[in-house]
Order: structure tokens, then C-alpha cells, then sequence
């Protein structure tokens, strides 16, 4: 029997590690980072319909729904890539937040491209699905490949590791959005010392050492953030008065996560911290990015 509808859990990232290198002749910078799925998801349902055309629907009123919203763009490319006139609807149900450097928006293309070509028999071959990933944006061939990985260029080169020993992390959104593009540009007019913090975190959990992980914990757009927008160092400061081992901005922000030593000491955490922020959620290292149900 022919399935014709998938829900797919789509996780979200932290950069355990990102180092921000040179200046592409194509206008993006060169990445050097370590990336890590964690449990805390958006979950996608995708149902083929006999009439033709796209339609989202969202959980979240401010999401956008047409061809600027990446999980239309992920449908949109992969229809178009095997010649397929199927209609599809998606439900978006959102539970990472925007603008956190959480990686949500592009977790869930990533789910869409898996989800939809399971439904279409698998047509492409996982290469072909990495070629549209990329065409998504740049985080998205990442979450393909899931768990804890090695990404350079723009990007776009991913390299699986061995899975970091499980970390328990405690996320929080502060009031504020940082715009990838700002955070970029103001980094870039500052002048600093270069760190090699990706390959010593790569050895890190190559020897399996927890508190070498934790140690080595690194993200350049730290350097602006906390500069300006005094909320994020509060968020880092509350984090770490509660027993966080170490704090680190998410992505180019603004969410932020401190890790914890045991699953009591996390979920306190989150509970002392909930009335403070918007967001704040206990989550724990994965070792996959993107799942199904209902297969």
C-alpha cells in the first residue's frame, strides 16, 4: 500500500564550536565548525493530494507560508527535481524559535526534502537531496546528516563525527533577534586573533572526553553579541549562577545555552529561569537530526 502522508520530527542545533574564517568571492565567509542536533524539534506533516499546488499551514500566525518560507522551497525544488505534479500540504507545527541561531528553518527543509521523497518512492539519491539542500541555504545539508558533525565552507561541506558524549543543556531566548546578516558585518570589522577551537574540539570528542568538550565550547559571534546586546550576557550570566558548566551564544544568536552536570540540575535550571525569558526549554544532545512517524 502506497503511503501518502509522514510526520517528520525535525530537530534543532547548537555550534558547539564556530569559527568564522575568510570572505568568499561568492559574498559568504568560510566556516569552520562543529554542530550538534539536540531534542528540541518542529514537527512536519506532509500529505500528497491529488490537486496540484503547495499549501502551509502553521501553528505560528507571523511564519510565512509561500515561497519564502523554506519548507516551500525545499517542496518546490524537489517536485521540480524528479518531475513530479503532485499537490502537497504541510503542516507546520513550530516549536524553535526564529531568529536564535537554532537552526529551525532549516532543520525543517531538510525534513521536507527526506519526508517528501520517501513519500515519492525515494526517487533521488541522498547526493541529489544534498545538491538541494544547498541550494536552500547554507545550514541546510548539516541536518541531513545529523548528530554531531564537522561543517567548513560555507557550509556546505559536512563531515560526520563520532557522537559527543550526551550533554544536558538548558536553552534560553532572550527578548532580542540578531540578524545573521548584522552579525556577520559587525564581526568583520573588528580585528582578532584567530582561534583553532573547531580542530581541538574535533580531537575533543574524538578521545570521548566530556570535559575537554565542555572546555573548548567556542563561537566568534560571541564577540558582538555580548557587546551589543547586554541581554545575551545577562542570559550567559543567569545560566551560569544556576550551575552551568559553560555558557555559549547559538549560531549568531540570540538564543543561548548552558550545559549542566545531571538532568536535576537542568531541569531546575529551566524552572527558576522560565518567568525571566520568552524561551527557555531543557534539552539533551541527539544523535539524529531528522525522524519519522507514522512510517
Amino acid at each position: 500500500m502506497t503511503k501518502n502522508r509522514i510526520s517528520v520530527t525535525c530537530r534543532a542545533k547548537v555550534n558547539l564550536t564556530l569559527d568564522v574564517l575568510d570572505r568568499r568571492p561568492d559574498g559568504y565567509h568560510n566556516l569552520a565548525s562543529v554542530m550538534q542536533s539536540i531534542d528540541l524539534a518542529d514537527i512536519l506533516r506532509i500529505e500528497l493530494v491529488n490537486h496540484p499546488g503547495i499549501e502551509i499551514t502553521s501553528n505560528q500566525s507571523d511564519i510565512p507560508t509561500g515561497p519564502d518560507n523554506t519548507v516551500h522551497k525545499a517542496c518546490s525544488l524537489l517536485l521540480n527535481a524528479v518531475g513530479s505534479d503532485n499537490g502537497v500540504q504541510i503542516t507546520l507545527e513550530k516549536h524553535i524559535p526564529h531568529q536564535a541561531g537554532l537552526g529551525g528553518g532549516s532543520s525543517d527543509a531538510a525534513g521536507m526534502l527526506v519526508g517528501l521523497n520517501y513519500l515519492l518512492g525515494n526517487p533521488l539519491p541522498k547526493d541529489e537531496l544534498y545538491k538541494l539542500a544547498a541550494q536552500i541555504g547554507s545550514d541546510v545539508p548539516y541536518f541531513l546528516i545529523g548528530g554531531t558533525a564537522l561543517v567548513k565552507g560555507r557550509g556546505d561541506v559536512v563531515e560526520k563525527l563520532l557522537d559527543v558524549p550526551q550533554l544536558q543543556l538548558v536553552i534560553v531566548k532572550p527578548d532580542v533577534g540578531i540578524p545573521t546578516a548584522w552579525a556577520y558585518s559587525r564581526l568583520a570589522e573588528l580585528s582578532r586573533k584567530r582561534t583553532a577551537s573547531t580542530s581541538a574540539m574535533v580531537e575533543a570528542i574524538h578521545t570521548k572526553d566530556r570535559k575537554s568538550v565542555v572546555d573548548h565550547l567556542f563561537n566568534d559571534f560571541e564577540l558582538v553579541a555580548v557587546e551589543e546586546f547586554p541581554a545575551i550576557k545577562t542570559a550567559k550570566q543567569d545560566l551560569a549562577d544556576l550551575g552551568a558548566e559553560a555558557t555559549l551564544l547559538c549560531g549568531s544568536g540570540s538564543a543561548v545555552f548552558g550545559v549542566f552536570s545531571s538532568s536535576t540540575v537542568t531541569y531546575r535550571a529551566a524552572e527558576q529561569l522560565a518567568g525571566r525569558y520568552p524561551f527557555v526549554v531543557p534539552t539533551i544532545t541527539t544523535t539524529s537530526a531528522i525522524m519519522f512517524s507514522g512510517v
